[in-house]
């Protein structure tokens, strides 16, 4: 069962994105990241063991509709707690901003939100100090 369910809302301010696909990949190129097509970043995602993961494109933050623009994505990965905690552990060591992505900058923010699914109760921010 999941204990949790992190969402991080990716935006870049005044752009217009037609797709998820789209951007996703303006992400990565913006990014240090070594994926650079949707391809690429959905074989990494759907190869994790440890969470899965949908994906949503976003307009101010909230989901628009079909044919509408967006100037931004979110994904949402489903974990158990102890999948999350040792998530946590690798980001750590791989990332010395950590808490703060690699990937922002280039016009690029991201708000992130932890909830348990079976309740929709936000977890506290210091929940696994």
């Amino acid at each position: 069962m999941a204990d949790h369910q992190v969402t991080h809302k990716w935006e870049k301010g005044d752009s217009a994105f037609s797709n998820v696909q789209e951007a996703i990949e303006t992400l990565l190129a913006d990014s240090p990241a070594t994926e650079t097509i949707m391809t690429e970043y959905t074989t990494w995602a759907d190869a994790q063991t440890n969470f899965t993961e949908t994906r949503k494109l976003l307009s101010g933050g909230e989901p628009v509709a079909a044919g509408s623009p967006g100037n931004g994505f979110s994904y949402i990965r489903t974990f158990s707690e102890t999948d999350l905690q040792a998530h946590i552990i690798a980001e750590k060591a791989a990332n010395a901003s950590y808490p703060t992505s690699p990937y922002e900058g280039n016009g690029w923010s991201v708000t992130s939100i932890d909830i348990n699914p079976a309740t929709g109760v936000e977890y506290a921010g210091d929940w696994n100090d």
